[in-house]
């Protein structure tokens, strides 16, 4: 490659030049590099400390979204029950009122 570079009609100070730019940005590229690796090492170690939080926090949620699954069964029953109760003081009010009804009419009856 110099040789080529020579043959091109680059100087010696030119190829050298050149050389100097390189290294430089080698070293630049190794030293940030480096600073990736500090960061990157940075977050995994974050990462370590903050797993058992969030795996606690995942098992709260979990537990959480179990708690409300049965809550919202308890109220689905609770409801279904209501209408039951409703139905049923539905259905006694209209036996109330033939009951009513009926005394009514045995009571017309025994006049006669």
């Amino acid at each position: 490659s110099d040789l080529a570079r020579l043959q091109s009609g680059m100087s010696l100070t030119e190829i050298y030049s050149n050389f100097v730019e390189v290294k430089d940005a080698l070293v630049k590229e190794k030293e940030q590099h480096v600073l990736l690796k500090r960061e990157m090492d940075q977050i995994l170690r974050e990462v370590e400390r903050k797993a058992p939080l969030i795996l606690q926090q995942r098992k709260r949620f979990e537990e959480t979204q179990r708690i409300n699954e049965r809550l919202s069964e308890d109220l689905t029953k609770a409801i279904e029950e209501i209408e039951r109760q409703r139905a049923n003081e539905k259905s006694c009010v209209q036996l109330q009122q033939q009951n009513h009804d009926l005394r009514q009419q045995v009571r017309s009856e025994e006049r006669f």
